[in-house]
């Protein structure tokens, strides 16, 4: 069996979807295959969208609410 020829391009995700970097032609219905390396995966500290305080909720919120200021 020959061995089948592959293309690398690059992208980037975007609300969750893979937008490629660069325009290509396919025919709709191709397989292709994802590679997602370690490092990407390592850069996130799960604490996105986590507030992370140890204080009473009340305490937090009052904190917010008296440094808000007018306009």
């Amino acid at each position: 069996m020959p061995k089948q020829k592959s293309l690398q391009i690059s992208g980037h995700v975007k609300n969750n979807m893979i937008v490629l970097d660069e325009r290509i032609e396919l025919p709709d219905g191709i397989k292709v295959t994802i590679i997602i390396t370690d490092e990407a995966v390592a850069r996130s500290s799960g604490l996105c969208g986590i507030w992370q305080d140890e204080r009473p909720v009340e305490e937090i919120i009052d904190d917010i609410v008296s440094s808000r200021s007018v306009g």
